[in-house]
């Protein structure tokens, strides 16, 4: 069994890079084909990784499949949304498309977890992780993720905190009066803004709502990638139970896994013309 989990493993790998590396954004249908097919792929794998040892490998594949096809829509559309505020010059449409971001990758992470789409919802804001446990009669828990929060830090490192931009994205935004360079994990450049996790930080003096939208996606990139942390339950899980620090730390800290997946797969092709995350954020922005 391991033997198979790794080789379905190493083909979805050998699936997917092609598809960040070469995919074309030329219209929704290709659009719509990316998030959907990524959201089956890594659903499908991190549910058989996650499977119960009662369970038959077949059926729980395509429960993880189809449940990560179904999350991949939504994401999908809320990235459309960003490309429909950003046509209207408006901050319309950010927290619309930021609720069914979550909407989706929440199923996403439940896919990947071989659990039921419905069962978990989480809505991040900052490095702030709301959890609401619907098989639990919708408990709440609340926890920190330490890559979102050094974001955070970063971000009033080089500039301030925009309140009024952060209440109408709902993502930490922050401004500066000075040209940006570098600060984030793949650009050594000076920049107009970039965006670090799920977080945002830009040049006062080059904002338009098209530079924020292109960022967002950025922000949406890295909370796409939530589905890989899946693949780690089982070792999380496993090393809590003999560890008492990090079973504490577990109850207060979600680490997301996801950002180390997102930037190494970013630097595989650090052409800003040809990369692949960087021609889907023009897509929905320009």
């Amino acid at each position: 069994m391991k033997k198979t989990i790794f080789y379905l493993i190493f083909v979805s790998f050998v699936f997917l890079f092609p598809l960040k590396t070469n995919a074309q954004f030329n219209n929704d249908t290709q659009a719509a084909f990316y998030d959907i097919g990524f959201g089956a792929v890594i659903g499908g794998i991190g549910a058989i990784i996650n499977k119960k040892p009662t369970e038959k490998t077949g059926n729980v594949f395509i429960k993880g499949f189809w449940q990560g096809a179904l999350g991949g829509y939504f994401v999908f559309e809320s990235k459309r949304l960003i490309r429909a505020t950003v046509k209207q010059d408006s901050y319309r449409y950010f927290w619309p498309s930021k609720i069914v971001n979550s909407f989706g990758n929440s199923i996403l992470e439940n896919a990947a977890a071989n659990r039921d789409f419905w069962e978990q919802y989480h809505f991040n804001i900052g490095f702030n992780r709301l959890e609401f446990d619907l098989k639990n009669k919708g408990k709440f828990t609340y926890k920190i993720m330490p890559f979102a929060l050094y974001a955070t830090v970063n971000g009033f490192i080089n500039g301030n905190l925009d309140v009024n931009k952060s209440l109408c994205v709902g993502t930490f935004i922050f401004k500066s009066n000075k040209e940006i360079q570098g600060g984030n994990f793949f650009n050594a450049g000076s920049a107009e803004a970039y965006s670090l996790t799920n977080q945002i930080l830009y040049d006062e003096n080059f904002f338009s709502i098209s530079t924020l939208g292109h960022e967002i996606i950025h922000t949406y990139q890295y909370e796409q990638a939530v589905n890989f942390n899946s693949f780690f339950i089982k070792p999380k899980n496993y090393f809590s139970g003999k560890h008492t620090f990090l079973k504490a730390y577990n109850k207060l800290f979600y680490t997301d896994f996801n950002v180390a997946i997102f930037y190494t797969v970013y630097r595989l092709n650090n052409n800003y013309n040809t990369n692949i995350f960087e021609r889907e954020a023009r897509f929905y922005s320009e």
